[in-house]
């Protein structure tokens, strides 16, 4: 897997962890990681979004 692969990866996998959607995650862009946790074959067992919010009308489960 290559890099940019691998982030775009991790990325979609946080953000499905907190539920978030793309405009979500844009506006909040951090995950509370360093960067080899983000880049760490293994997804970091606690995440913590850097702030809340608000809730999108779009694309809720």
């Amino acid at each position: 897997m290559n890099s940019v692969t691998r982030v775009g990866t991790r990325l979609r996998e946080l953000r499905h962890r907190h539920g978030l959607t793309q405009q979500e995650l844009a506006e909040l862009a951090a995950f509370s990681l360093e960067l080899h946790e983000f880049l760490a074959p293994e997804l970091p067992a606690k995440t913590t979004p850097a702030k809340k919010v608000a809730p999108s009308r779009v694309h809720r489960r």
